[in-house]
């Protein structure tokens, strides 16, 4: 498990890293809105979250599994949601509306990539991607 948390770590903080440095090619809004969310969505596609949904299942009939893994998933959680936060920027992550996109984004992207488990394709493919930018638009009113 420590493992596990410790690779999870190590991938947000490079894809802030690489958000980063992406990000000064960007020249709007826009453009950070595609970038954040191509780079969130490509977060679910590396070993990590495998990991991750491995320690969820055998937590769901392990107590003990299950009592050591909620407070440091917690806590998990808290870096994620900054880093995302900083991912989007304070412009697009102080609207009003932004807890809720970004609460939306994680937890579709999550479900949405446990299909890849036994459904093999191509990320970049997914017609979510559009539908998640597009919602994401709306919402904070781009």
């Amino acid at each position: 498990m420590a493992a596990s948390e410790y690779l999870a770590a190590q991938r947000v903080a490079a894809t802030t890293e690489r958000v980063t440095s992406e990000l000064q090619s960007t020249r709007n809004e826009r453009d950070r809105v595609d970038l954040v969310i191509d780079l969130m969505w490509a977060s679910f596609h590396e070993p990590h979250y495998w990991a991750a949904i491995e320690l969820w299942t055998a937590a769901r009939t392990e107590d003990a599994i299950a009592e050591a893994l909620l407070p440091e998933e917690r806590r998990l959680g808290g870096v994620i949601r900054s880093s995302v936060d900083e991912m989007f920027g304070p412009a697009l992550s102080g609207h009003p509306r932004y807890p809720q996109l970004r609460e939306l984004l994680l937890t579709s992207m999550r479900g949405v990539a446990l299909t890849y488990g036994f459904d093999r394709r191509d990320p970049h493919t997914d017609p979510h991607l559009a539908q998640w930018k597009d919602t994401a638009l709306v919402l904070l009113e781009i």
